[in-house]
């Protein structure tokens, strides 16, 4: 894991527009997505070359800072998920 390693838990629409925004102006970070919105998490790493991963823990563990993109009554299937801090708080 890098300092600069950004995860982002749900590709939708919002965070599909965040990453638009968050590519360019973050040059050299490496972006990690989870598998939720399939297809935009494809076109992002095509068009971006962020890397796709196969659950939401892994995309966790591979990150500093995460970006949960998911509604509210969505965020329940994440409880499972256990970040460690890696000293941060």
């Amino acid at each position: 894991m890098d300092s600069g390693d950004v995860g982002v838990l749900g590709v939708g629409e919002l965070a599909t527009a965040l990453l638009h925004a968050l590519a360019p102006a973050w040059p050299g970070r490496r972006f990690h997505l989870s598998p939720r919105g399939e297809a935009a998490s494809r076109e992002l790493a095509a068009r971006f070359g962020f890397q796709r991963h196969l659950s939401n823990p892994s995309v966790a563990d591979a990150c500093r800072l995460l970006i949960v993109g998911v509604r509210p009554a969505q965020i329940a299937p994440l409880a499972g998920i256990e970040v460690l801090h890696h000293g941060l708080y």
